[in-house]
C-alpha cells in the first residue's frame, strides 16, 4: 500500500505516527512523573532510548559525521539543553497538564526566529515579526498575567521552548552530521550527564521554586506496575525518532512540520480521559493564537524558500527532540526530532 504513494504522501504519514508517539511517550512519563525525581526519569529513559536508536542507525544515515571534532562542541551545547529541557519538562508533567505544557513548548519557533537574528544575523520581514508577536500574546492570554489570575508554573515549560530553540538554532552549524548522529549523540549525553544525579541525589526542584530551600531528592526504586511505562515512553519516543526523521527525508519540510500540532490534540484527549485535566478559555484560546502564528511562520517559510525548510522539532519527548534536523538539511536529497 506505501508503495503506491508519493513521497509527500508517505512522509505525512510518517509524521502522524512519529508526533502521535512523542505524545504517547509523554503520557506515560506524566502518568509516573509523581513518584521518581526528574533526573531519575530522565536518566532511565535516556538509557533505553539510546540502545533504540542505535539499532535505528542504519535507517537513519549511520556514523557518518560522527568522529567530525570541530562540531563536538555543538553536539555539546545540545545535550545540556536537552537534558534542561528534560527537567523542565519532567517537572511540568508534575503540575501541569499536557495541553498546557505543549502550549508553551509550541512557542519554540517564535525564540528561535529572534534568536537567529541575534547570533546568525538573518533579516526578518514584517510578517515574521508580526507572526512572532501575536504568537506572544498568545502565550499572554494564557498566563494571564495579573495578581490575582497568573499561574508561574507556565513559566517552567515556556523556558523548555526556550531552551529547545537553542538545540534548534545549536544543530544549524552541523554540516557534516547525519540524522543518527544528531538524534544519538544528545540522547547520550543526557544520559551521560543524569547518571550521576540519578545515583547521588538531584535537587528536589519543587521546593527550591516554590520556598527557595535547597534539599536533595533520592532515586526510588523502580516500582514493578512502572517499568511497562518506562519501557513504554523510551518505545514511543524512539519510534517518533525514526518516524518524524524519516518523513523530513522523504517529504518536504513544509508538508511535515505542520503535523507537530497533532501533540495538542492528542495532549487534550489523553489529558481529559487519563488525567481529568479540562482546558480553560483562555488557555484553548491561547493556544489557537499560538498555533495559528506557528503555522503562519511555517508558510511564510515555505514561500520563502521551499526546498530546503527545516522541521520545527517536535514540541515534546525531550529526549526525541535532539533528532532535530537542521533547516539546512531537512531537504530529502540531503538526508532530525525533539526537549
Amino acid at each position: 500500500m506505501m508503495s503506491q504513494l508519493s513521497e509527500n504522501q508517505k512522509g505525512m504519514i510518517f509524521a502522524l505516527v512519529g508526533y502521535s508517539a512523542f505524545t504517547f511517550s509523554d503520557t506515560a512519563v506524566k502518568y509516573i512523573a509523581p513518584y521518581y525525581p526528574p533526573l531519575q526519569l530522565v536518566c532511565i529513559q535516556t538509557a533505553i532510548a539510546s540502545l533504540g536508536i542505535l539499532l535505528s542507525a542504519k535507517f537513519l544515515g549511520g556514523w557518518t559525521g560522527g568522529r567530525n571534532l570541530r562540531e563536538m562542541k555543538y553536539h555539546a551545547i545540545r545535550a545540556l539543553m536537552n537534558i534542561l529541557v528534560c527537567i523542565l519538562i519532567f517537572y511540568s508533567f508534575t503540575m501541569l497538564s499536557l495541553a498546557s505544557i505543549y502550549a508553551m513548548i509550541f512557542t519554540k519557533p517564535f525564540f528561535a526566529a529572534i534568536l537567529a537574528v541575534i547570533f546568525y544575523k538573518e533579516r526578518v520581514n514584517l510578517p515574521r515579526w508580526l507572526a512572532i508577536i501575536i504568537g506572544f500574546i498568545g502565550v499572554l492570554v494564557i498566563l494571564q498575567p495579573g495578581p490575582d489570575s497568573f499561574r508561574p508554573q507556565l513559566l517552567v515549560p515556556l523556558m523548555a521552548g526556550f531552551f529547545l530553540a537553542i538545540m534548534f538554532l545549536t544543530a544549524r552549524s552541523l554540516k557534516q552530521a547525519s540524522p543518527f548522529i544528531i538524534c544519538f549523540y544528545p540522547i547520550l549525553g543526557t544520559f551521560i550527564l543524569a547518571l550521576p544525579f540519578a545515583i547521588f541525589g538531584t535537587p528536589d526542584f519543587h521546593i527550591l521554586l516554590t520556598t527557595g530551600e535547597f534539599n536533595m531528592a533520592y532515586s526510588q526504586p523502580v516500582q514493578p506496575q512502572h517499568i511497562p511505562f518506562f519501557m513504554a515512553t523510551a518505545l514511543f519516543a524512539t519510534t517518533g525518532v525514526l518516524c518524524v526523521s524519516l518523513a523530513f527525508r522523504v517529504a518536504s519540510a513544509s508538508q511535515v512540520a505542520p503535523f507537530m500540532y497533532i501533540e495538542m490534540v492528542w495532549g487534550l484527549i489523553f489529558g481529559f480521559f487519563i488525567f481529568s485535566d479540562i482546558p480553560d478559555v483562555w488557555m484553548l484560546v491561547g493556544t489557537v493564537v499560538i498555533i495559528a502564528s506557528g503555522l503562519y511562520l511555517i508558510l511564510l517559510e515555505r514561500s520563502k524558500r521551499p526546498a530546503s525548510i527545516g522541521p520545527l522539532e517536535s514540541a515534546s519527548a525531550p529526549l526525541a527532540v535532539s533528532a532535530a534536523t537542521p533547516p539546512d538539511k531537512a531537504a530529502p536529497q540531503e538526508t532530525e526530532i525533539r526537549d
